[in-house]
């Protein structure tokens, strides 16, 4: 900058401005492609991943725009960069209308954060504010650290920001998450390294339910065999289940995993060792697979309906295909409305309806990228050269290990059972299918005739009103105990300041067996919150005494309400504990012996 203004002429001040907004307008430019690039791709922002690095060029970008005092929205912007780089990028086209949305709703999040600015801020003065704390700011709250400065200008407080603070925050987002390392049986490794890789019976024939197979190798309670049908635990499916024969040897197969190439059967008991090279018979729990293929092709139907309902910007970010239930996480910025889950049954169940084949096939990776693209990689990326593809006749195809129905129809029905954003950018679906679906149904047919049963009458269209009407009238009843109990909490404030023991010095009530017990709270409340009382709670249920004990602050050194209940406690019997102003306690005994044990304990508390 002294080098430019030295050779114009032009004041330095000057030429900081005139080059500083230049180089903001030509991030501006980058970044906004950027963001059309990084949402046209299917990208959520969030806070963490690839979707953390998308919100920090988007707010990057906001915070040039503040610095410019540009009122232009970055909808505007980006959509500008669409328009630009649409013929070169036909997704970004594809893609407008999330991409567009997304820009907005992130710059009107923006907007609210930096109006929270002053507050939070303030927090974080009083224990003064390092590197550190503008990066949490950053990152717990997005407030930029030039923010955070204006505000601690505005109070005479300086603070230093590293030049390449958004490099810092950036590469802590950027590297891989660190996985807590499992154990590794490396005696088990060299072990199965000696075993041919094992043929998977369940993929050539999914439907296959026992098999033969030799035995290759027996560790304790682990066998190799040939082949197997098998299914290891992958991909989001749990493993088969079943039972193995082994010339007159009997088990279960409690558990099956891949090591390598090698699948491992782990079974209920050791395997005698001189049975390497017999013959084994295998059997899986045939019911137990079927209800999890049903849940994992039902997977792929739920995801093909979900992209053509909300976008190519789904992705699935997590799955388990259990026989209970499926589960698929996928990422999305917004909630799911019920209207909207209505929607995706009814598209899921039309794909079921039309019984549309499932097909298996393998390809090389080029082949299968250039024929579906690479949502294929929904569940990750696979390692091997040839890929396994699961295709559902137009409508979802993925690189896949599971095992799968040869049509939608065998589905049987679909029910989502839950919706939950379990982070931000993360909604996770819950779902269950075939004879689940009807179990599901079954399940709640029975609790509406419960509550047909309760509220009287039949499962019809008049049970919602019933419930309606008993629903109004509860809440007139809350609204009429609400001012009962406002006025009795009044009533018995007012006879306290009137009528309480003088005991010691200090002015003691004693409520015992109240009607309501939230109301006789409020009064220990608010005579706690009074000096020089000790108001006390006494309600007799089950043989003992529920025992609660305000301690006006002012005598709470003297008389600690805690310690009140240890004495009581300790003579009478029971257990409890608290603070110095409030104390609860279950206590032995009469009421009486409680009063008597607790004015003896305040007189000599008090003298002390």
């Amino acid at each position: 900058f002294e080098e430019v203004a030295r050779e114009s002429g032009y004041r330095i001040s000057n030429v900081s401005n005139m080059l500083w907004g230049a180089i903001n307008v030509y991030s501006i430019i980058d970044h906004t492609k950027t963001i059309a690039l990084m949402l046209g791709d299917g990208i959520v922002p969030s806070n963490s991943g690839e979707g953390y690095l998308a919100r920090l060029v988007i707010r990057r970008t906001l915070r040039n725009l503040r610095r410019l005092e540009s009122d232009v929205p970055l909808e505007r912007l980006v959509d500008l960069q669409v328009e630009r780089w649409g013929a070169i990028y036909p997704r970004l086209l594809r893609s407008r209308s999330y991409i567009l949305e997304i820009s907005r709703l992130e710059e009107e999040r923006y907007r609210e954060t930096i109006k929270r600015a002053p507050s939070i801020v303030s927090r974080y003065l009083k224990r003064g504010i390092l590197l550190e704390d503008l990066v949490e700011i950053y990152d717990s709250h997005g407030i930029p650290p030039e923010i955070v400065e204006d505000e601690l200008r505005k109070r005479s407080v300086e603070v230093s920001i590293p030049h390449n603070f958004y490099s810092i925050v950036a590469s802590r987002h950027s590297r891989a998450p660190i996985k807590v390392a499992e154990k590794i049986d490396r005696e088990l490794i060299e072990w199965v390294s000696r075993f041919k890789p094992t043929i998977r019976l369940f993929h050539e024939d999914p439907y296959l339910r026992s098999f033969r197979s030799r035995v290759l190798g027996v560790r304790g309670d682990l066998l190799v065999l040939e082949s197997t049908c098998f299914y290891p635990t992958g991909g989001g499916q749990r493993s088969d289940t079943g039972r193995i024969s082994i010339d007159g040897f009997e088990a279960k197969v409690i558990d099956v995993f891949k090591v390598g190439d090698v699948i491992v059967h782990r079974l209920d008991r050791p395997v005698p060792s001189d049975l390497v090279g017999f013959e084994a018979f295998g059997y899986i729990d045939w019911e137990r697979r079927y209800r999890i293929m049903r849940h994992h092709t039902a997977t792929h139907v739920l995801l093909g309906a979900l992209r053509r309902i909300y976008g190519e910007h789904i992705w699935q970010a997590g799955a388990e295909k259990s026989e209970e239930k499926g589960r698929l996480d996928i990422t999305h910025h917004t909630s799911i409305s019920r209207a909207d889950v209505a929607k995706i049954e009814e598209l899921v169940n039309r794909i079921i309806d039309e019984r549309r084949p499932v097909r298996v096939k393998y390809m090389e990776r080029y082949e299968a990228e250039k024929s579906y693209g690479y949502s294929i990689y929904q569940g990750g990326v696979p390692q091997e050269r040839v890929l396994r593809i699961v295709e559902i006749e137009d409508w979802d195809a993925e690189a896949c290990f599971g095992t799968h129905l040869l049509n939608t129809g065998e589905i049987g029905g679909f029910k989502i059972v839950n919706v939950d954003r379990i982070a931000d950018g993360v909604v996770r679906f819950e779902y269950v299918a075939g004879t689940r679906a009807f179990e599901h149904a079954s399940l709640y047919e029975g609790m509406l005739e419960e509550i047909a049963g309760v509220v009287g009458g039949r499962v019809d269209r008049d049970l919602v009103k019933r419930v309606r009407s008993l629903a109004l009238n509860l809440e007139r009843l809350e609204n009429a105990l609400s001012k009962y109990r406002a006025s009795w909490v009044s009533s018995r404030v007012s006879e306290a300041l009137e009528r309480a023991e003088n005991v010691g010095g200090m002015r003691l009530y004693v409520i015992v067996d109240p009607p309501e017990i939230e109301g006789a709270r409020e009064v220990l409340k608010i005579l706690g919150e009074r000096e020089g009382f000790v108001a006390v709670l006494v309600v007799r249920a089950h043989g003992e005494n529920l025992l609660e004990i305000s301690v006006s602050k002012n005598l709470s050194q003297r008389i600690p309400a805690n310690m009140l209940i240890k004495n009581i406690t300790q003579e009478l019997g029971g257990r409890g504990g608290g603070s110095e102003t409030h104390a609860s306690a279950r206590v032995v005994g009469d009421t009486d012996s409680i009063i008597r044990v607790l004015r003896d304990a305040l007189k000599r508390m008090y003298r002390e």
